[in-house]
C-alpha cells in the first residue's frame, strides 16, 4: 500500500456521482474526491476502499472538468471538534478558534473525514515562523526550540519536513 497520495490522479466528480474519474494532467498525483464544493486528497489506498470506492468505476476527465474545485486543506472527523489543516502530506492541529480566524481560515471549508483518513497523515512536528530562523519541534502541545543543525541533524529530522506557521499560532504553544 502507497500513502501520500503518490500515485495516480483521480478526482470524485458532482457531475459522475459515484464515479471515480481519472485526471491525468494533475502536477501532484494523487487520489482526490468530491466532497460539497471542495476536493480532498485520499492518502492511501485502505482509505480509498474504506469509504466504498471502487477501482472499477474510474473514467477519464480533463483538468478543465476538475477546475473551479479548490482541493481541501481543512478537516475534522465527525463528533471531534479539533480540525486540522493538511499541509507538505502532513496534519497539524489548529489549537484555538482564534488562531484559525488568524490564517484567514472559512469554517465552511472543513471537510468531514473518517478517522482513518485523518490517521493517514503523520502529524506536523517541526515548525518555524516567516519572521525567524528558529526551528520548533511540537510535542504534546508544547515547543522545544532546536538551537543547532547538529541537533536537528542528529535527531533524524529532514529539513524538507518544517513547516512555515503563523507567529500567533506558535505562541500558543508553551515552552517545554
Amino acid at each position: 500500500m502507497q500513502s501520500r497520495a503518490i500515485w495516480r490522479g483521480f478526482v470524485f466528480s458532482p457531475n459522475f456521482p459515484g464515479t471515480v474519474l481519472e485526471l491525468s494532467s494533475r502536477t501532484v498525483p494523487g487520489l482526490l474526491r468530491h466532497s460539497d464544493r471542495i476536493l480532498s486528497v485520499i492518502p492511501t489506498e485502505a482509505v480509498f476502499t474504506g469509504y466504498g470506492f471502487s477501482w472499477g468505476n474510474i473514467v477519464d476527465v480533463s483538468a478543465k472538468d476538475r477546475d473551479g474545485y479548490p482541493d481541501a486543506n481543512l478537516v475534522k472527523v465527525s463528533g471531534d471538534s479539533k480540525v486540522y489543516v493538511i499541509a507538505g502530506g502532513m496534519k497539524r492541529h489548529i489549537p484555538n478558534a482564534d488562531v484559525f480566524n488568524d490564517y484567514k481560515y472559512k469554517w465552511t471549508d472543513i471537510l468531514t473525514v473518517s478517522a482513518a483518513e485523518r490517521d493517514a497523515y503523520p502529524d506536523a512536528t517541526l515548525v518555524k515562523t516567516a519572521s525567524s530562523a528558529n526551528v520548533y519541534h511540537l510535542a504534546s502541545g508544547k515547543k522545544e526550540w532546536i538551537k543547532t543543525a547538529a541537533t536537528f541533524n542528529s535527531r533524524g529530522y529532514k529539513w524538507t519536513d518544517i513547516l512555515t506557521i503563523s507567529s500567533k499560532e506558535l505562541a500558543t504553544y508553551p515552552n517545554q
